[in-house]
């Protein structure tokens, strides 16, 4: 297998002299945790580093897709898509890309005097769902904002904010739960807004793409976080809330099944109906007969 350290195409390397180092290691906020080097190296195929002395800062290494192997401690660490893991400093290690599905991989050597914080995530496989409240694309845009900012200039202000943003990269590995809070609170926004238009337009037909623009999301994404959480499309789950509506109508009034149809937006009662009977397995005519003790005729 052909074996290399570096040279991908579309790869980014970004290395800290000597000197900024010490200028951090000095600077009482930012010498507690900071970058040394950052990279990106899109599908790495025969990618391999090994070190038979560690190295002298922590490594992370973040894989986006593809599969490596990261070894240490003579155990075997396999990183699939969404998956990272943390190197300690001065441990030998070694990592290679799977040849078959070589991985692409965000890195960062990190140092710092509070690196102790992070003891319970260095040295373990940290992996997270492929949902979308992982907030996958927010951690990726973070490594990007780095990278942007010191590709423009190594000035003591990049440097410092690229930190300042390393803070909040590293802290997501850590406090996966809280750094998830913000999207799952969107995600039952999503819902809670949707279901609030559905109860104030119960009366009415509704749109998907007027669904999708009042949550400021494609309808793809609004259709596909819909039926996620509650299990159907937004349609479907609406003509349920119709149907239910109806029973109650059907129940305390004495309104006939069209006046009831057309109440709630139906406009033909004979597709009303079906859709009554698909969805509580019987007409509304005999749902009405069943729950009220007289029976009251049909009168469309």
């Amino acid at each position: 297998m052909k074996k290399k350290p570096k040279g991908f195409e579309g790869e980014i390397n970004i290395n800290y002299s000597d000197d900024m180092i010490n200028l951090l290691q000095k600077k009482p906020f930012f010498n507690s945790i900071f970058i040394t080097d950052i990279g990106y190296y899109p599908k790495a195929l025969y990618h391999f580093r090994k070190r038979d002395q560690g190295a002298d800062e922590c490594i992370l290494i973040y894989n986006i897709s593809g599969k490596g192997v990261v070894s240490f401690k003579g155990k075997e660490h396999t990183l699939t898509s969404n998956e990272a893991i943390i190197i300690p400093k001065g441990v030998a290690h070694s990592y290679q890309s799977d040849e078959n599905d070589p991985w692409t991989i965000f890195w960062i050597h990190f140092s710092g005097n509070e690196i102790h914080i992070f003891s319970d995530i260095i040295g373990e496989k940290i992996a997270f769902d492929n949902e979308s409240n992982s907030k996958y694309k927010d951690r990726i845009k973070m490594f990007d904002e780095i990278i942007y900012v010191l590709e423009s200039g190594m000035s003591n202000d990049n440097i410092e904010y690229a930190n300042m943003i390393f803070g909040h990269l590293i802290s997501s590995f850590k406090y996966t739960k809280q750094f998830n809070l913000t999207e799952a609170k969107r995600h039952n926004r999503i819902i809670s807004r949707t279901l609030e238009y559905f109860n104030n337009h119960i009366n009415s037909t509704v749109n998907i793409a007027d669904l999708a623009e009042l949550n400021e999301i494609s309808v793809s994404h609004f259709t596909r976080e819909f039926k996620k959480h509650l299990n159907k499309t937004p349609l479907a789950y609406f003509n349920e809330l119709k149907i239910d509506k109806s029973c109650e109508k059907l129940k305390f009034t004495n309104l006939s099944v069209r006046d009831i149809a057309y109440s709630l937006g139906f406009e033909d009662q004979f597709y009303f109906s079906r859709q009554f009977k698909k969805i509580k397995g019987m007409s509304p005519i005999k749902y009405r007969n069943e729950v009220t003790s007289s029976p009251i005729e049909n009168m469309a």
